[in-house]
């Protein structure tokens, strides 16, 4: 079935709209369907419940007036291309209409009688916004999928390595320094171990320090910049394999002592002092150590079992010094407790002690094994998840976390700060509960789709807070997966962009206008003088541009100071500004110098009346603080297309006409060509 293009009209005027169907009847050649609302909000609901592919937008409407109508509809439609059709011929108003996101601006007038130069409109804005929407969702997904791939490689605790094919390294992230011992490794840094595509070796490196360690490598072939070359998966195993060496020796050990029961005492000490942990026995009745292995010697100094912990000869069964192992003695059942442990240069450690009970025949406990297990490190990773709660409790990036079902499990109290919901609120609940409604189907799709095949997502995003309002955040989730690759969890990650978005816009204003008079620059100006010899071009018709140079202004900054020159300028300004239109421009291009666009102009003796104009206001005492200052105004008048059709000869002969009213007396403007 052909696609038919929807459109929904916003127009108040009845008639108007009729106009507008009839248009669409006589050369939608049946392609489009026209749906019409009459007032802004009429218009949100139908959005809100139907689909459309493009709006054609009156600015003035019973509910809403001129910019702010735009302004309305793209802040819950940001994607939804809209047409600009209305009766203000008002370049300044168009000019910000487009700059604000809408397709086109027409003007009723001049395609009341084109029907087809609308339906053509439409088309090109539909096709202009969905190009646009699709390449800002490629360079989002491409930005997320960069920034994961690097993070990865990065942090990665196994040395990845990129190798040519002449042994020269052409990648390494900061893991292969650490494994080899190298200082920095660079591009171009010879590598000197061969490489075979589908290779898994151990290789016995020597570092620098003259230290050996084991690391397995595992290649691959792969392509660099287009040219053949090798990955390499690079990982320190000198401890898993010394670690596989002792157990392995601890069980020939056993095995040699099962077999040969006349050494088993022998053998077992060995196999007890082959452990890299403490082993003793401990006699309950004084708490003696009988018996400890060889890193018990190496390691600690004493008698007593709170000796060997503790470095202290005071006796465990002193009430102070509780044996936290004497549950075994009163239960005869094996337990578990931590001790402090100092090692043998007075250094404390963490040990988790395990006591099993011995027994005389009696059935009453005589001595107590113990080893242990040095917690130092888990107790320091426990420290840190400590820490981390207390970062994440006080940080100021909201946090979310959702199951597999992404319903909410968890948030921090930054969530609670930006959107408003308590964690009572939303545990349990989708993030459903935040969303704005300014995102449509696809936008979210895509959210999905990189979620569950890239593993991350990041990008700006719209959400609505418990009161109602709306935000923007900075979103970024990732996907948390299990040892199977099942999804077990999404982490969310958000903050409120609103200032930076607001701060944003403040750049784009002062990037294209005079912060000291607020009028527009040299680079906006210029933009708005093609804008309208564009127009003036395609309509056939007359515009000036005035050159206009502050006589004395000079003196006044060099006999009152700067700030009274920035008063002068800011009130001349505004003096200029008070003598055009609503559809003329008025900017300042540097120091004294303005300039002015009169557009659409029947005679060229009205760009003489507006200049003459300016003189008067500009003659007129200036009032700087208390202080008074008079001066004057030299104007250069050209115009386009008499005295030139280019924009830069267009500007340098309104420049030179203003140096001949300079030369001619000042405070008098002059024509450039056959106008004067």
């Amino acid at each position: 079935m052909e696609h038919r293009t929807n459109v929904l009209l916003v127009e108040d005027n009845p008639a108007e709209a009729g106009l507008i169907e009839e248009m669409f009847l006589d050369h939608g050649t049946g392609k489009f369907t026209l749906s019409h609302a009459g007032e802004l909000e009429t218009a949100l609901e139908c959005l809100e419940r139907d689909v459309f592919d493009v709006v054609l937008l009156d600015l003035n409407l019973p509910d809403s007036m001129g910019l702010e109508t735009l302004d309305r509809l793209q802040s819950r439609h940001r994607d939804l291309p809209v047409v600009v059709l209305t009766g203000m011929a008002d370049e300044e108003t168009a000019v910000r209409a487009l700059h604000t996101g809408a397709q086109e601006y027409l003007v009723k007038g001049d395609v009341i009688d084109e029907g087809k130069v609308l339906i053509r409109t439409i088309r090109y804005a539909i096709e202009r916004s969905r190009a646009r929407n699709e390449l800002r969702l490629k360079n989002t997904l491409l930005e997320s999928s960069t920034m994961a791939f690097r993070n990865v490689v990065e942090h990665n605790r196994d040395g990845i390595l990129v190798v040519d094919c002449g042994g020269m390294v052409r990648y390494a992230n900061p893991r292969v320094a650490d494994i080899f011992g190298w200082k920095q490794v660079r591009d171009g840094f010879y590598f000197g171990y061969p490489m075979a595509e589908g290779e898994c070796a151990e290789l016995d490196v020597v570092k620098p320090d003259r230290s050996t360690v084991v690391v397995e490598m595992s290649v691959a072939d792969t392509e660099w910049e287009g040219q053949p070359a090798f990955v390499a998966s690079l990982r320190d195993i000198t401890e898993h394999k010394a670690t596989a060496e002792r157990l392995r020796l601890a069980r020939d050990a056993a095995e040699r002592a099962s077999r040969e029961n006349a050494h088993a005492r022998k053998y077992l000490q060995d196999i007890v002092n082959a452990l890299q942990h403490p082993f003793y026995v401990v006699d309950v009745t004084n708490y003696r150590v009988t018996m400890a292995n060889a890193y018990v010697m190496a390691n600690h100094q004493g008698t007593t079992c709170h000796e060997l912990t503790h470095q202290s000869a005071v006796p465990c069964d002193q009430i102070d010094h509780v044996c936290p192992l004497a549950e075994v003695v009163r239960t005869g059942q094996p337990a578990v407790a931590e001790h402090l442990h100092y090692d043998d240069h007075g250094q404390p450690r963490d040990y988790e002690v395990h006591g099993m009970p011995m027994f005389d025949e009696c059935n009453k406990v005589t001595h107590i094994v113990e080893y242990s297990l040095d917690i130092t490190a888990r107790k320091r990773l426990e420290d840190e998840i400590r820490l981390a709660g207390t970062v994440l409790d006080n940080a100021t990036e909201a946090v979310m976390v959702t199951d597999s079902t992404n319903r909410i499990v968890m948030v921090n109290p930054a969530f609670t700060s930006i959107t408003g919901y308590s964690m009572e609120e939303v545990l349990g609940k989708t993030p459903n509960i935040l969303h704005s409604g300014r995102h449509d189907r696809a936008f979210y799709a895509a959210m999905w789709k990189g979620l569950l095949t890239e593993g991350k997502w990041e990008g700006e995003i719209w959400n609505r807070r418990k009161n109602g309002d709306l935000y923007p955040e900075w979103l970024s989730i990732a996907t948390i997966r299990d040892q199977k690759q099942d999804v077990v969890k999404f982490a969310a990650i958000f903050t409120d962009i609103t200032k930076r978005k607001a701060d944003e816009e403040q750049l784009r204003f002062l990037a294209n206008h005079d912060p000291l008079t607020q009028l527009p620059n040299r680079v906006l100006f210029h933009s708005r003088l093609e804008w309208s010899v564009a127009r003036s071009r395609r309509d056939r018709s007359s515009m000036a541009l005035l050159y206009i140079d502050l006589d004395r202004f000079k003196w006044v900054n060099d006999t009152l100071g700067h700030v009274a020159g920035d008063l002068l300028l800011q009130e001349a300004a505004r003096r200029l500004f008070s003598c055009v239109r609503e559809s003329d421009t008025v900017g300042r291009l540097g120091g004294d110098e303005f300039a002015v666009i009169l557009a659409d102009l029947r005679e060229c003796a009205d760009a003489g009346k507006v200049a003459r104009h300016m003189l008067q206001e500009l003659a007129r005492p200036f009032d700087l603080d208390g202080r008074q200052a008079s001066i004057s105004g030299s104007i250069g008048i050209a115009f386009f297309p008499d005295d030139a059709q280019e924009i830069d000869l267009l500007i340098q002969k309104a420049d030179a006409a203003m140096y001949y009213a300079k030369q001619a007396g000042k405070n008098t403007f002059h024509f450039h060509g056959s106008a004067s």
